[in-house]
């Protein structure tokens, strides 16, 4: 399962490596050019590779993200081993890798999970590299299934980055089976599309409070973002799935001050979802606000 390993990436990594022989990490940055060229600049001895060369996403390699060296002797450790680093943090993830595999092994197993099957034939092409979409997959997925996804590779180490509120908090998944990939393409498990979908989730409700306070970052609690989750559920629940229509009911549900109350529906999904199209479902399960 995953801890909460504090403050500091460095701190965390060098704890995390001494609790574990034999073990090397590796950065991924996700794609920002700025950071990238920095990084490039730090770690220029470093092994590096970027994620999409020689896989089905070649073609968007200008966009893609990068793989680094980031054992204890890497010229990237060295860096931020004695930088202000949380003024200057990396964007992405850290990947924990046996010293028995060499650095071209380790990018392969990413390549490999970069194409995801979901909702039966569906594809997608899955940015685990990002902090916030790492954060929810592997915090919220389930331990067996980040294990599975881990396949030979250790553990991984993410910066907390749940839209509600940002902490400056790292979390790490080590697992203790170790096993080789069983499968190329990863197919999400139901906990990992259910972590997906609360991203989703919480980023409408973020661009709702956004429309709400546009000059300034808000202090949230943690029972009206479970508030807005619900006003969501209602609306999904009938049959509304549009989401210029889904913040159009947060905005109606919203009451001054940041007040706490739930306003059900007062009509019956069941009875609504057999209305024909959505603005149908839409302007009946709303009507109760005009």
């Amino acid at each position: 399962m995953w801890t909460e390993l504090g403050a500091g990436m460095i701190n965390t990594l060098e704890k995390t490596l001494n609790e574990m022989p034999d073990t090397t990490a590796y950065l991924l940055s996700d794609f920002h050019p700025q950071q990238l060229q920095r990084l490039f600049e730090i770690g220029d001895l470093d092994e590096k590779a970027a994620l999409f060369d020689g896989s089905l996403f070649n073609e968007q390699l200008s966009y893609s993200p990068w793989l680094f060296e980031f054992g204890i002797e890497s010229q990237l450790f060295e860096y931020y081993a004695v930088t202000a680093e949380e003024q200057n943090v990396p964007q992405g993830v850290i990947l924990l890798a046996s010293t028995d595999l060499d650095f071209s092994q380790v990018l392969k197993q990413l390549q490999d999970r970069l194409v995801i099957r979901f909702d039966g034939q569906r594809q997608g092409l899955l940015h685990f590299q990002s902090p916030v979409i790492a954060h929810y997959l592997f915090n919220d997925g389930a331990v067996e299934d980040t294990d599975r996804w881990l396949g030979e590779l250790k553990g991984i180490i993410w910066r907390h980055a749940e839209l509600k509120g940002e902490t400056d908090h790292w979390r790490a998944h080590i697992q203790q089976h170790y096993s080789k990939p069983d499968q190329n393409e990863w197919v999400l498990t139901e906990s990992q599309e259910l972590a997906l979908a609360r991203l989703k989730k919480d980023q409408l409700i973020k661009r709702h409070c956004k429309t709400l306070f546009p000059d300034n970052e808000t202090a949230l609690s943690e029972e009206w973002w479970q508030l807005q989750q619900r006003f969501i559920d209602d609306i999904q629940a009938c049959g509304v799935s549009d989401e210029s229509l889904m913040l159009q009911y947060l905005q109606q549900c919203y009451r001054p001050d940041m007040e706490v109350v739930y306003i059900p529906i007062p009509q019956s999904a069941e009875r609504i979802l057999a209305l024909p199209t959505e603005q149908q479902r839409f302007a009946v399960a709303t009507g109760h606000l005009i």
